[in-house]
């Protein structure tokens, strides 16, 4: 008798558990949570392209005047 409520409560518990886990990946999905972070991803990797050939332009710039000045 005592393992049968015992038994129940945990999975009461369980079930509990279950269901605020199932509501917050409802909400997170209705939210559009997955498409932001696609075009936030998207912008960054577009926006690390002039600034990597600003990088490359400016290291080239010093690494000929380091030659020059040689």
């Amino acid at each position: 008798m005592i393992n049968k409520i015992k038994s129940s409560t945990i999975v009461e518990h369980g079930q509990q558990k279950m269901k605020i886990a199932c509501l917050f990946l409802k909400k997170f999905l209705h939210d559009w949570s997955l498409n932001f972070a696609a075009m936030l991803a998207f912008n960054l990797l577009i926006s690390l392209l002039p600034m990597a050939v600003a990088l490359f332009g400016i290291y080239k710039y010093i690494s000929s005047r380091k030659i020059n000045a040689q």
